[in-house]
């Protein structure tokens, strides 16, 4: 059984060596798509500076298996994603053998457990796709909740994507809707540290997709008054904060189906190969870099862009840090 990843990645200095070494053993081939999958002219540049190619480039001359290729960019985030896997399976050195197709963060780890438990499965699998139960932590390594990912797709003739990460047969028919998606993991959830990031990054993250019309304002605020607020001890006040201000149904989520959620505490083991990570035995994310400014300033930054003229290149880029003083 020949599977084939992709791990779109754009400034994850932090997380990129670790995920890439916690998943090689696994995939048969893993393409690394670097960059920014909105419009170049959000930031002045679609390619990482924060080290992150650097980290690929050592990497991919580590391990043979790895293809190194350049994320799609587009207008909207979600039609960059598309356009990134498609362009994945057109450069694959694996696909016309492959069996199945994986999605991989550069932020989501697997158990050596958990490894074997999704290989049994995909070998006798009679569906097409799998999304794998997950544990989503906040602020360091002990606080979560479950989510439900789509990462596991049977490599079929003609396959391809539309916007976001939903996978299409050839004659045109979803995935989802041909063969709906079986839970992987369900009684062991992967680990997905999404959250388990410097504020500033998660605030720029933030900021491409309210730039990239993925994202509406109101996340900056969700930042503000949610994110960085929540304590053990203001818990329920929070939840209460977050139901009435944003989503109506509580919970620590911005949006979805999954803001209802309380956040849960894991006491269990992680992944082997994060026992070295810089993070791992941290009490606060929040504690490495408080941002400068209220999130919702970083709105400006579009504003901005658009009073200078939307200028291409470094003179934008200048602006937003100008802006963004801890992006």
């Amino acid at each position: 059984m020949v599977i084939v990843g992709i791990m779109p990645v754009y400034e994850e200095v932090d997380w990129v060596e670790w995920a890439v070494e916690g998943i090689i053993d696994f995939v048969d081939e893993l393409i690394i798509a670097e960059g920014y999958q909105g419009p170049a002219w959000h930031f002045g540049t679609c390619r990482s500076q924060d080290g992150t190619i650097e980290i690929i480039e050592k990497l991919a001359k580590k391990y043979d298996k790895i293809t190194l290729t350049q994320c799609q960019s587009r207008r909207h985030v979600l039609n960059g994603k598309a356009a990134s896997h498609n362009h994945a399976l057109a450069i694959s050195k694996r696909i016309k053998d492959a069996d199945w197709y994986m999605i991989c963060d550069c932020d989501e780890f697997y158990s050596d457990r958990q490894k074997i438990t999704i290989r049994e499965a995909l070998e006798t699998a009679a569906q097409d796709a799998f999304k794998v139960n997950a544990r989503y932590f906040f602020y360091n390594f002990k606080y979560f909740i479950y989510m439900h990912l789509s990462r596991f797709f049977r490599v079929t003739e003609g396959m391809f994507f539309r916007p976001g990460q939903y996978p299409f047969y050839a004659n045109s028919k979803a995935y989802y809707e041909e063969s709906p998606a079986v839970l992987l993991l369900e009684d062991d959830p992967m680990f997905h540290y999404s959250l388990t990031k410097r504020p500033c990054c998660e605030i720029n993250r933030r900021l491409m997709e309210y730039c990239a019309v993925q994202r509406n304002r109101w996340v900056f605020d969700w930042i503000d008054q949610v994110y960085l607020q929540w304590t053990p001890e203001r818990a329920e006040e929070i939840y209460e904060l977050n139901r009435k201000r944003f989503n109506g149904q509580g919970g620590i989520f911005f949006g979805g189906c999954h803001d209802a959620q309380r956040l849960q505490i894991y006491e269990g083991e992680h992944p082997g190969v994060l026992d070295n990570h810089p993070y791992r035995h941290i009490e606060d994310i929040r504690q490495i870099h408080w941002p400068a400014k209220p999130a919702y300033k970083y709105i400006t930054m579009r504003h901005r862009a658009s009073h200078y003229g939307l200028r291409f290149g470094r003179s934008v880029k200048s602006v937003i840090r100008k802006v963004a003083g801890c992006i």
